[in-house]
């Protein structure tokens, strides 16, 4: 049965409105399936060791099938989640835009007759790392990437298993 643990590093204990609103909705959305979930947080400047302390805890102190990384900031239709679980990979994230936007991209778009909204989204830089040397494989709308960023990342209790058979040094 899939259980959720969703982990959020939360600097100052501030939550963004988009954030809480898609958390209602996906808190909603896994009660539909019957899956149960839980939630941790923690306050703590250095994000990466606040994600590496949630990672632990959900490892050491759950036992959920999944650990959901979602930040504070990130608002995100629930379905998403849920294709995400559906898709049974033992990671899986979001390619989403950094927080920055380069205006006079925008402006060389627009001028060039792209229409706002694709002009919007081509300005931004995305938290991705392609694979390079084979042809991007997709599948349900979601790409194999060799990275991106964690702001909304599933990760499946066999990955970590898997990591530390494989480097038991790590813990």
């Amino acid at each position: 049965m899939t259980k959720i643990t969703i982990a959020t590093p939360a600097f100052g204990e501030l939550f963004y409105s988009s954030y809480v609103r898609s958390l209602f909705r996906l808190t909603q959305a896994l009660g539909q399936r019957k899956w149960p979930s839980t939630f941790a947080s923690v306050s703590y400047s250095d994000i990466v060791e606040s994600r590496n302390y949630l990672l632990t805890y959900w490892y050491d102190k759950t036992d959920s099938t999944h650990l959901l990384f979602l930040d504070a900031d990130m608002g995100y239709p629930a379905q998403l989640i849920l294709d995400m679980v559906d898709l049974n990979k033992p990671v899986v994230g979001v390619i989403y835009p950094k927080r920055q936007i380069d205006l006079e991209r925008i402006a060389q778009l627009s001028a060039s007759g792209n229409p706002s909204k694709r002009a919007i989204a081509r300005a931004h830089d995305y938290i991705v790392r392609r694979e390079r040397g084979t042809a991007t494989q997709r599948k349900n709308g979601f790409i194999t990437v060799d990275g991106c960023g964690t702001g909304i990342m599933l990760i499946a209790r066999a990955a970590v298993d898997a990591m530390l058979a494989a480097m038991p040094d790590l813990s």
